[in-house]
């Protein structure tokens, strides 16, 4: 009984260690790690190659600050894209963590990242509620920053059309919104369940939200998505008939500060001519 009660003890006390280790990476090694994550989409409408930075759920506040931005600003500039797309909820709970911010230096960090044929974004659910309306817009314009509310602008240069939904849940989306004209159609929506349902027009819809469930954990990560995230967690999804969806797991944390299995990452895609999707 003293030998089994031994090894009890022992695999309990490995037990305890691993579970510890683990809440430990989650909690401070993955949320401090920032990856690059590349994907080549090859679309019959594009007209030229070109890439797109995209990068979302920064949600600065409480457990994100210029820091964790700057190191964004820089790995996208290292990129040299040709085109930065951010997707929404720059702030977490902006009116409970304003006083940790500053507005001028946020603005300054993403006034640094330089994309020749233009930096567009999106309202997030984090940016239309606690408080964020109020200041997001223009944090956004000061930053360089063209901010796509329910709006469509050409960019014949690249030879497409990129539009930009109000967020889906707290805003007023425009699910109609026209996306006319010659050669690639682009959309960019916070939440991408409604966007991949409502809009049959975009080639290609690039949206965050979802976090990637924040713990990446076979069965557990789908119990965790967001509401309207819909059945995309992260990754490259075939939507049929020519269109494809891009979900980025974000940069950030909410309500639980913690990643597994799921590091913080900006997405570089590469847009190709072609007939295949995402690979």
């Amino acid at each position: 009984m003293s030998v089994f009660r031994h090894w009890k003890g022992l695999l309990a006390a490995g037990l305890a260690a691993l579970v510890g280790g683990t809440a430990c990476w989650a909690r401070f090694g993955e949320t401090s790690r920032l990856v690059l994550r590349r994907e080549e989409v090859a679309l019959p409408a594009a007209a030229r190659p070109f890439t797109i930075a995209l990068f979302s759920d920064t949600h600065l506040g409480r457990y994100g600050d210029a820091r964790s931005l700057r190191r964004v600003a820089a790995l996208i500039g290292d990129q040299q894209p040709d085109l930065v797309v951010f997707a929404g909820d720059f702030f977490d709970a902006y009116r409970r963590d304003q006083e940790l911010l500053d507005l001028d230096e946020l603005a300054a960090i993403l006034a640094e990242i330089e994309a020749p044929f233009g930096k567009y974004a999106v309202w997030g659910n984090h940016d239309r509620g606690g408080g964020a309306h109020r200041v997001y817009g223009e944090l956004m314009e000061r930053g360089g920053f063209t901010l796509l509310q329910n709006q469509a602008v050409a960019l014949p240069d690249l030879g497409l059309v990129l539009g930009g939904l109000d967020d889906a849940l707290l805003g007023r989306p425009d699910f109609s919104l026209s996306l006319e004209g010659e050669g690639l159609r682009v959309l960019v929506a916070h939440e991408p369940g409604p966007a991949a349902e409502q809009v049959p027009g975009a080639h290609l819809i690039l949206s965050g939200h979802t976090h990637g469930g924040q713990l990446g954990l076979p069965l557990v990560r789908d119990l965790l998505l967001p509401p309207g995230s819909g059945p995309y967690a992260k990754g490259s999804y075939n939507l049929g008939e020519g269109r494809f969806l891009q979900v980025t797991s974000g940069v950030g944390v909410t309500k639980v500060p913690a990643r597994l299995f799921d590091p913080p990452e900006v997405v570089l895609l590469q847009i190709v001519p072609g007939q295949k999707g995402p690979s």
